[in-house]
């Protein structure tokens, strides 16, 4: 029996179980074809997944278990992060209502990575150029990359927007002023007081988040080796000895955002 079909109080024995005897009886494959036969197996499992949050997200069956969202429900069930579950319902719902582009998956067309890069643009706003021009595009992104069907991807979304454009000025209309993405951030404590940041930032704000960090890592933040000289504005030197800086980029961002978070402290009651 599969573990997670047992009782929570002997889940996690029955889990050491399994894995004992999966690890002593598995063997890798040896031949390029077991990889690839995995790897479809997989995907197909994927997709299975998708089709049934289709059933699952059009009977809101998360109220069932008092869940305010799919999304919240997906996080606390099955234990993964927002933007995961988040990614799970677009592409479910995205898959949905492109059929095509499900078939495609189904007949291993596409891999799943690709198509997601086909979801992200296939919006309403685009949907009747999306059913005149899917098959073409599913044909030209089997031949393609995953990060060339990004691109690819975002030429096509950026010619039908012209075109969209275009027929509303020819017809006497006027275009809609352009919607910034809803900037969102979380944070998610875990052990030991850590904290697990995640979130979206639309274009205007980042570029302000990304220049206040570029501007706090060029006045200086502390060097861990602590070789350091406080200049009389607050900002902060190396010595000219000081050891080469061994942070990788995103530690000396997280330094940057905490001094910008403590100088803003400083000078604000």
């Amino acid at each position: 029996m599969f573990p997670s079909e047992l009782e929570p109080e002997t889940e996690v024995e029955h889990w050491d179980q399994w894995d004992a005897e999966f690890t002593e009886n598995w063997r890798p494959p040896n031949e390029r074809e077991a990889v690839f036969e995995a790897w479809h197996r997989a995907e197909r499992a994927r997709l299975d997944l998708l089709d049934t949050l289709v059933w699952w997200d059009r009977a809101d069956a998360h109220v069932i278990d008092g869940a305010r969202s799919a999304v919240g429900w997906l996080r606390g069930k099955l234990r993964i992060s927002h933007g995961h579950a988040i990614g799970m319902l677009r592409q479910a719902r995205g898959l949905r209502d492109c059929p095509s582009l499900h078939h495609a998956l189904a007949t291993r067309t596409l891999t799943l990575d690709q198509a997601d890069h086909l979801l992200h643009v296939f919006t309403s706003e685009r949907a009747d150029y999306v059913a005149r021009d899917v098959d073409v595009l599913i044909e030209h992104c089997a031949s393609l990359t995953v990060a060339h069907c990004r691109v690819f991807a975002r030429r096509w979304a950026d010619t039908v927007d012209a075109e969209i454009a275009s027929a509303i000025l020819d017809a006497g209309g006027v275009l809609p002023d352009p919607v910034d993405t809803v900037s969102e951030l979380r944070l998610a404590e875990i052990l030991d007081g850590d904290v697990v940041v995640e979130g979206t930032l639309n274009a205007a704000d980042a570029a302000v988040v990304q220049a206040a960090l570029a501007a706090a890592h060029r006045l200086g933040v502390p060097d861990p080796s602590g070789d350091n000289e406080t200049l009389e504005d607050g900002a902060v030197t190396k010595e000219a000895d000081a050891p080469k800086d061994s942070r990788s980029p995103a530690q000396q961002r997280a330094d940057a955002l905490v001094l910008i978070a403590q100088f803003f402290l400083d000078h604000h009651d």
